[in-house]
């Protein structure tokens, strides 16, 4: 399995509380690929068919391709879902199920920047 950032996996981690989850989720990798290979486990962002509108702060609505057709080209999604960036997740490389597709560049970058100041705020909050 070949890795890349903004590849979308089907994996097994937990919820936003820290719990299992019922059955695996789609993800946005967030690890840098030229960090992948050298770690057991990688950091993602969830996706997620759970959403209402309007989207809060930190989610994006991805491309899918409904059933009976074939999943998206790009994504490999094919239910509506969204890319939740607060809800971000280590996962073991071990626990990866598949390889679905890939967010759009667009996406990425967006998605990476909304990260970054996420984070920033967050340490600012823990007074680091």
């Amino acid at each position: 399995m070949s890795l890349h950032q903004g590849d979308i996996i089907y994996a097994d981690f937990p919820d936003p509380n820290g719990q299992p989850c019922a059955t695996p989720h789609p993800a946005m990798i967030l690890t840098r690929t030229d960090r992948i290979l050298a770690v057991n486990t990688i950091w993602v962002a969830a996706i997620s068919t759970q959403y209402t509108k309007p989207l809060p702060d930190g989610w994006k609505e991805l491309q899918y391709r409904s059933k009976p057709n074939p999943p998206h080209p790009t994504t490999g999604l094919w239910k509506p879902c969204v890319l939740k960036c607060d809800w971000r997740e280590p996962v073991e490389k071990t626990k990866i199920i598949q390889e679905l597709g890939r967010v759009p560049l667009d996406v990425l970058e967006w998605a990476l920047a909304w990260v970054k100041v996420d984070v920033e705020r967050l340490k600012r909050e823990r007074g680091h």
